[in-house]
């Protein structure tokens, strides 16, 4: 995030008022991947989330993220 310039607050954003705009899909480790876009503060920005499913319950994080 600090190297490309992308908040905390713009992820958040992208998590709210996104798009997914690919994915779902399965991962090798049987997780679920998807790409959440969403223009924030004036940038298209894009975030990589895997979605781990455990015995203590649902969690996502953030693989990755980039401006478009």
């Amino acid at each position: 995030m600090q190297e490309r310039g992308i908040s905390l607050k713009q992820i958040i954003c992208c998590f709210e008022h996104g798009d997914i705009t690919e994915g779902p899909y399965p991962t090798t480790s049987g997780d679920c991947q998807l790409n959440i876009s969403v223009r924030t503060a004036g940038e298209f920005i894009t975030t990589v989330v895997v979605i781990k499913v455990r015995e203590s319950g649902d969690f996502s994080i953030v693989v990755t993220t980039f401006k478009e």
